[in-house]
């Protein structure tokens, strides 16, 4: 081959873009794994408060009841204030069945975050709570002040999303100009060497093949390639978006938090 106008170094590029891509669906599928991890392990916090809270306002609700009757038994409360306090004490213990079900609930979506199967230990084992989750605050990260605007100027640059999305889209752009090389002929050269007796014969040549007629195969394969181009180029406009949505929502979680 004496030239091929570009085509082995355009297929290059774009397998160059699409081992980055790969790349980035790594690091993109990591945090994933540890925003399912974390989420579920706060989540579990969160629900056990709620449970000890369900738990009190039962006992509250039981000692109501009981002041209830004995102030109906001593003649100073009606006996819509007994009934109004059994079916508060009900609905207490309703709140108590549900948080303890979330906690269950919740505490199995941590295993699974975790990839820990029932056959390796329950929850408790693996992960027993601690005493008191009223007062436990635990946080990895600082308090942040930042608006939408720098949060998406700088999501822009270093989002794995993004990465991914406009890798894939130079892998495009590659196999554009791969395809239009192809349309280009073929330079090559050949030298050969053969021996009849009694003499040696030798021979060179160079040729330059164009394929006359090939069904328009390699000119359709030039809009596919640009078609393919086009819905990268959108996917990264669809990318973005989604990223200022992501971005705008959970800024607005943290500021009503």
């Amino acid at each position: 081959m004496l030239y091929d106008f570009g085509r082995n170094q355009a297929q290059a590029n774009a397998q160059v873009e699409r081992v980055i891509a790969a790349e980035y669906e790594l690091v993109r599928e990591g945090y994933s794994v540890f925003e399912d991890v974390s989420g579920a392990y706060f989540e579990l916090l969160r629900r056990d408060a709620l449970l000890k809270v369900a738990v009190t306002n039962e006992i509250e609700y039981a000692m109501h009841l009981k002041q209830a009757e004995d102030r109906l038994a001593a003649g100073e409360a009606q006996r819509l204030d007994v009934a109004r306090a059994k079916l508060d004490l009900s609905q207490a213990k309703e709140t108590v069945i549900a948080a303890s079900n979330a906690v269950v609930t919740t505490g199995a979506e941590l295993m699974k975050a975790l990839g820990i199967d029932a056959s390796r230990g329950t929850r408790e084992e693996v992960y027993p709570l601690p005493g008191d989750t009223l007062s436990a605050v635990m946080r990895g990260f600082a308090d942040t002040h930042y608006d939408v605007d720098s949060a998406f100027a700088l999501a822009r640059t270093n989002a794995p999303a993004m990465a991914i999305a406009r890798a894939r889209f130079r892998s495009a752009d590659h196999a554009v100009d791969r395809a239009i090389a192809d349309l280009m002929p073929d330079v090559s050269a050949e030298v050969g060497l053969s021996w009849a007796d009694p003499l040696w014969a030798w021979h060179w040549g160079v040729n330059a093949v164009q394929s006359v007629f090939q069904g328009f195969r390699k000119v359709t394969a030039v809009d596919r390639a640009v078609v393919a181009l086009q819905s990268a180029a959108a996917t990264v406009d669809e990318t973005e978006q989604q990223l200022s949505l992501d971005l705008e929502t959970a800024i607005a979680v943290r500021d009503n938090a």
